[in-house]
């Protein structure tokens, strides 16, 4: 069992990076609601689940290694991912729906 020193964070738990994903997110969701109902806000807010790791526990997420395609018998990931690239990859996914919605609107001019 870990001592209880090792469960505390050791950051602040409601960083401002944190409080954008949370809020960008939340937007995500009300948008779907409002557009596709219950049931879309709720594949809305799985699809957010990921990103939101990311950008919350970059540190967590990058220290994995073992085998990552699962094709194939699997690939192995024999190195750690930077955290920072694990962060902004959760950013990209977070802001892609922008990023669309742009270049659709940039097509119907």
């Amino acid at each position: 069992m870990l001592p209880k020193e090792a469960m505390l964070p050791r950051e602040a738990v409601w960083t401002r990076e944190r409080v954008a994903a949370v809020a960008i997110a939340a937007v995500w969701v009300a948008a779907s609601l409002r557009f596709d109902g219950p049931e879309g806000a709720f594949e809305t807010a799985l699809y957010c689940l990921v990103p939101l790791l990311c950008v919350w526990f970059p540190e967590i997420l990058a220290n994995r290694t073992g085998f990552g395609m699962l094709w194939d018998g699997g690939i192995p990931m024999t190195r750690t991912t930077p955290s920072g690239i694990v962060r902004l990859v959760g950013w990209g996914l977070l802001l892609l729906p922008v990023v669309l919605v742009l270049v659709v609107a940039w097509g119907a001019r």
